[in-house]
């Protein structure tokens, strides 16, 4: 990979990334969405990323560790210069476009010496800089974007040089880096460990067991740092973030409660059947509500539980808090037992579907279906088709992969892509199957490592398709 063509590619990504993000710009500007800074969105989540870095930097000390303060170094350098938010919040969101630009560049230029296919590569070109499932977030000041941007210059520092040192401890930083951003990155890590060392043994342990330690030095002292702060400060052994009176616009029950549509396999973000549980307005058939009875729980006493939650959100006076959670984790526990088949395996998998194949798509500022005029409806649609088959494109090369190294026993051939899928699979898996948190914006951690499988795939049929169509010439 070129450094002048690297740059070059930025140039031309950036371009086309301003004009699609000043597109939904100027669409929040006339449907007034969101809160703007200069031209930096504000979500509901920004203030909690902002406010401990300013309480710090006056002096009051971060506080709890509700998020962490990735956003810190940058925030703090720019206070240097002025104090004004708006400024700051712009300066943020250049950096995030360039940042992502020249991740997204990184990528294309690694598929440039992939795809044979020249019509395929510029196709692959667009779709990788006018993604929005990532891209949409460089205007928003929230976690995502340096996150992934972090994580896929990470990733690639290990593509040519994996065992030289400086790529080695850079890889690290920005790792950590993006874990400070996305808690979920953690997962990462031990991945880049398994990757790293398996390199380092296939080319003599002993003569690169000090570089293995160039890569996983910086992240114990930062992540050691950072929990010796949090039990200094807290008394609580906190490696990430912690769980106490974080989210003031939602109570420590809320947080116990959507454990239970997770727990059944259920979407409980906004407009989906999950959501019956958190909020009154919306309703499910009496059939679908039997379904999740227990040999503990009837279908009253389910009720009864979704009714005292729905009191305690309302009743600022309601007492009986502590046991409400116990009844919820009661519950919870006898539908594991009831039906385990369904806990441990069935419902984690329809989370996954629904998390890869959702049947909205709720990150783009557009109006409502019926408001939306044909421009806006054929972007949307053109987006939520494109999400559908990269998810279907990606899964077909994770199965691809998958075979070529268990039957064929290629993993040296096909291991920094095995690296790829298996970085994307423990995002998405983590989320889905442990967390149970399938809100859309969390698979932004993985879409670029999925886009960028799915890109592969395509890619390896072609191949195929041009070698089947030479072999039936005459000769």
């Amino acid at each position: 990979m070129k450094i002048k063509n690297i740059y070059l590619t930025t140039f031309f990504v950036c371009i086309i990334k301003v004009i699609v993000l000043g597109f939904f710009y100027f669409q929040n500007q006339r449907l007034s969405f969101f809160e703007v800074d200069g031209i930096a969105l504000n979500s509901l989540d920004t203030s909690g990323y902002i406010t401990p870095i300013l309480n710090y930097m006056d002096g009051q000390g971060y506080g709890y560790p509700c998020r962490m303060p990735g956003f810190m170094p940058i925030i703090c350098f720019l206070l240097l210069f002025t104090s004004s938010m708006v400024y700051i919040k712009s300066v943020v969101v250049i950096l995030q476009i360039i940042v992502a630009s020249f991740a997204i560049a990184i990528i294309i230029s690694y598929l440039k010496g992939v795809i044979q296919n020249k019509l395929f590569f510029y196709i692959a070109f667009f779709l990788l800089a006018a993604n929005t499932y990532v891209g949409i977030w460089d205007i928003y000041i929230t976690a995502d974007s340096f996150a992934s941007s972090f994580t896929i210059i990470a990733i690639f520092l290990l593509l040519n040089y994996p065992l030289h040192a400086p790529n080695l401890f850079l890889s690290a930083l920005l790792l950590s880096w993006a874990v400070f951003f996305r808690s979920a990155a953690f997962v990462f890590i031990p991945i880049f460990v398994v990757y790293i060392a398996y390199i380092a043994y296939k080319n003599g342990l002993k003569q690169n067991i000090a570089k293995v330690f160039c890569f996983g030095l910086p992240i114990v002292v930062i992540f050691g740092a950072w929990t010796y702060r949090n039990y200094q400060q807290e008394n609580e052994l906190i490696v990430l973030t912690g769980n106490k009176g974080c989210f003031s616009r939602n109570p420590v029950q809320f947080f116990e409660m959507i454990k239970i549509p997770a727990a059944l396999g259920m979407d409980f973000t906004w407009g989906m059947d999950g959501e019956y549980f958190i909020d009154r307005r919306v309703n499910l058939p009496e059939e679908k509500l039997k379904t999740f009875v227990t040999k503990d729980f009837s279908l009253d006493e389910l009720l009864d539980l979704r009714s005292d939650y729905l009191k305690s959100i309302k009743d600022s006076t309601y007492t009986d808090i502590p046991e409400l959670i116990n009844r919820m984790a009661l519950y919870r526990k006898s539908y594991q037992s009831t039906y385990p088949l369904k806990y441990y395996i069935i419902n984690p998998l329809r989370l996954t579907v629904l998390f890869l194949f959702p049947s909205k798509l709720d990150n783009l500022i557009t109006p409502k279906k019926s408001e939306m005029n044909i421009l806006e409806f054929g972007i949307k649609s053109a987006y939520f088709i494109s999400l559908w088959l990269v998810s279907l494109f990606f899964l077909l090369n994770v199965c691809l992969v998958a075979y070529r190294t268990v039957k064929i026993k290629r993993i040296r051939q096909h291991l920094f892509e095995l690296f790829t899928i298996l970085l994307a699979l423990a995002f998405i898996l983590v989320h889905s199957c442990i967390l149970g948190y399938i809100e859309q914006r969390y698979l932004a951690g993985a879409y670029l490592l999925m886009l960028l499988n799915a890109v592969l795939f395509i890619n390896q049929v072609l191949i195929k398709l041009n070698k089947n169509k030479v072999s039936q010439l005459p000769h």
